[in-house]
């Protein structure tokens, strides 16, 4: 199961994805990106520290997503634990992680979007 809440404070989006993203929960993050309009994808934080598991499915989101909200002019910072072995090492080992700017921390996102305000 897979759960995504949002908010924006301070002229940030943010998604907050938690569980599996993976096949078993279809194209639900990718979905969402898509269905914001341009003005929240300017800058959104996108905290993946809830993922339990993620397949290549649910490294296909992430591709897609990035992709939309670089075609919208937005800028985005994933956030991933580094004690989140599994995703590192999916995101790495398929080389998507070129592809994003990441953060360890929340704060640490939000510090490097702001700026751009």
């Amino acid at each position: 199961m897979l759960k995504i809440g949002s908010e924006r404070l301070n002229g940030v989006y943010s998604l907050t994805v938690s569980g599996r993203l993976d096949s078993s929960t279809g194209d639900e993050l990718e979905q969402v990106v898509q269905s914001l309009p341009a003005e929240d994808k300017r800058l959104i934080l996108i905290d993946l520290t809830g993922v339990t598991h993620m397949d290549t499915k649910g490294l296909g989101q992430i591709a897609f997503s990035q992709r939309d909200i670089q075609k919208a002019a937005g800028r985005a910072c994933w956030i991933v634990s580094p004690k989140q072995t599994q995703v590192m090492g999916k995101l790495t080992s398929s080389g998507i992680i070129a592809m994003l700017e990441l953060c360890d921390s929340v704060i640490d996102g939000y510090k490097m979007l702001i700026a751009d305000l």
